[in-house]
């Protein structure tokens, strides 16, 4: 994440510090799919970001042979450009003078924490939307052919986890350290453990010293893709519950701000028009963000049922 900006009205610097550190603290540990997006290099003062893809080489042995004092012919790349245009999200809340006179907790502070695990969900629902609109590559688990003839025994097994890894290997998707992500909803990742026995499954435990990015939600690998939980992983309607899990290696795609986030906190004491009573005190944060597919073959959605249907 980038760093915020403070806006305060009627209130010490001191205190909206506070509540910004509440917010900060309480987003980032929550965001699952922002934190493996690419980056671009963005200009201030332009609504669109971009990303440069290069194309594949695809040269052969034979054709790269240099025979001497005979400069090889030129290898043709091709660089292309894409760009997405950055939208603005945010909330505001009003907590009421009653509220804050008639109770001993900190209903501000809580208010902070509570958009901000609600600001983790909106931002990771724009990279899910994405790649779930966007992404072409998919596989149907167990005997299913399409997302409408996925039936409720069609669950997650070792099959699907290493067919999604054979296809990221053949198309040459470069890992994350430890392995490809997979990003799957804890139903689906239930009746995976229940499938797996013997040394195919590695606790996370058992890696930490190898990978120093683990992140929250992080479980375990199987078959060098590291599992990562998210109870927010948006299911389909269909006959039954479709569940996406996505696989991808680095840079499959991109995320950006081209505002950083920004918390706003407004006193009751800070009297207005539009508060001439100083009923409520206001808090709330906007950003302008995107994401965007760059490498469809860096990635790869495998749909699933599940035996359990536990939900937000």
């Amino acid at each position: 994440m980038q760093t915020s900006n403070i806006q305060a009205s009627g209130t010490t610097d001191l205190f909206h510090k506070y509540l910004n550190k509440k917010f900060l603290e309480n987003l980032e540990p929550n965001l699952v799919f922002w934190k493996f997006g690419k980056w671009p290099v963005s200009q201030k003062g332009y609504s669109a970001v971009q990303w440069a893809r290069m194309s594949k080489s695809t040269a052969d042995a034979s054709s790269s042979q240099i025979t001497e004092w005979v400069t090889p012919a030129f290898t043709d790349l091709t660089i292309s450009t894409i760009s997405v245009s950055c939208v603005q999200y945010g909330q505001v809340a009003q907590i009421t003078d009653i509220l804050e006179d008639t109770t001993l907790l900190n209903v501000v502070g809580q208010a902070m924490v509570e958009l901000a695990h609600n600001a983790s969900r909106i931002i990771d629902e724009v990279v899910q939307t994405e790649l779930s609109t966007n992404g072409t590559n998919v596989i149907y688990a167990g005997s299913a052919t399409s997302r409408a003839t996925v039936a409720w025994t069609d669950i997650m097994t070792t099959t699907e986890i290493n067919k999604a890894r054979a296809f990221l290997s053949t198309k040459g998707a470069k890992p994350f350290a430890g392995g490809y992500v997979g990003i799957m909803h804890p139903n689906v990742s239930f009746d995976m453990r229940e499938q797996v026995w013997g040394n195919a499954w590695v606790e996370v435990k058992k890696y930490t010293d190898l990978v120093k990015d683990i992140v929250a939600g992080e479980i375990g690998t199987l078959m060098w893709v590291r599992i990562i939980e998210s109870s927010f992983v948006q299911s389909f309607t269909s006959t039954v519950t479709v569940y996406p899990t996505y696989v991808f290696g680095e840079g499959a795609y991109g995320v950006s701000q081209l505002q950083a986030y920004e918390t706003t906190f407004i006193s009751r004491n800070n009297k207005d028009s539009y508060n001439p009573l100083g009923l409520f005190s206001i808090v709330g944060w906007k950003m302008a963000i995107a994401s965007i597919i760059l490498q469809p073959d860096a990635l790869v959605r495998i749909e699933s049922a599940s035996t359990l249907s536990y939900s937000w």
